[in-house]
């Protein structure tokens, strides 16, 4: 569910138990570019906590780790750049990369989808 159908929902939620004299919290979270700002440092971190295979590791530590970057314009190129932070948004390991990165705070929420998230707690 998208952020606005999110926000469409919790409004049809807050109606309903506010009429039944209920309290309601909700905590909204749209990760903009999320996979954008994904440190390396503190992923690998992370992943090591999850007592994943040293082999397993290593590989994933290859591919993010000094991964290349350029933009072509036409003719022009520009100057290679080194990804320090990132994961690759075209890769099928990368919603799996970044759960595991935000993995501390989905263990504080209830609808986890990749980077859009509701959790709602009524009372």
């Amino acid at each position: 569910m998208s952020s606005e159908q999110q926000a469409c929902a919790f409004a049809q939620y807050l109606e309903d138990e506010v009429q039944k004299d209920r309290a309601v919290t909700a905590v909204f979270l749209d990760a903009t570019s999320a996979y954008d700002y994904v440190r390396h440092d503190v992923l690998l971190a992370r992943l090591g906590s999850l007592f994943m295979p040293p082999h397993m590791w290593r590989r994933i530590r290859n591919f993010i780790n000094n991964r290349i970057v350029h933009t072509l314009w036409g003719q022009t190129r520009s100057r290679s750049r080194v990804m320090r932070r990132d994961v690759p948004q075209d890769c099928s390991i990368s919603p799996i990369l970044w759960l595991a990165y935000i993995s501390p705070l989905i263990s504080y929420l209830w609808d986890g989808i990749v980077d859009d998230v509701c959790n709602t707690n009524f009372v």
